[in-house]
């Protein structure tokens, strides 16, 4: 009896040190060890869903014929800050694998961009990426015939106008949308 008190006992323990699931305090998954690797930050992320993932190009195949790419190291990121996707490359990597958005976040929707999504290696990690949420609303002006643009923070809702506005619109435009 006293050996199977023992064993639920260090059952116990053991469940208490694991945590299960991903929740927004989560740190970034350790990178592979056996070269350079490509990651990151988010910023701007409200909702759950995103997931980001490495793809390789498509290449011309034999007798003019199309090899289609393919994605790889598929990453679920439920919060704002670095990540680094599974995936290591050698020192001296030139193709052209780069990162995608291979789902948008949802419940509520919301949409993000990419910039320097080209895998860059140079005896060094790749963290130079770069997902950033934005939203847009646009609002029409019938008495001057213009449309006036506004960014839309992603955590107050304030908006900012986007440069250049308002711009012409033709004839007595009539609609508000936000994107």
């Amino acid at each position: 009896m006293l050996c199977s008190i023992g064993s639920v006992t260090g059952l116990a323990l053991l469940m208490v040190g694991c945590r299960v699931g991903g929740g927004a305090s989560s740190p970034p998954p350790p990178p592979p060890t056996n070269g350079y690797t490509v990651g990151g930050t988010v910023s701007g992320l409200v909702v759950s869903g995103l997931t980001l993932a490495l793809c390789a190009p498509g290449v011309s195949g034999p007798h003019g014929t199309y090899i289609p790419g393919s994605c790889h190291s598929e990453l679920r990121v439920g919060a704002d800050g670095a990540f680094i996707l599974d995936s290591a490359y050698s020192a001296d990597y030139s193709g052209g694998d780069f990162v995608t958005i291979a789902q948008q976040p949802s419940s509520p929707a919301q949409y993000c961009a990419l910039r320097n999504s080209k895998v860059s290696i140079q005896n060094t990690d790749d963290t130079g990426v770069k997902v950033c949420f934005t939203k847009f609303s646009y609002a029409t002006n019938a008495a001057d015939n213009t449309l006036s643009a506004y960014s839309v923070d992603a955590n107050t809702g304030a908006l900012t106008p986007m440069a250049g506005s308002p711009f012409p619109a033709g004839n007595h435009p009539k609609f508000i949308a936000t994107f």
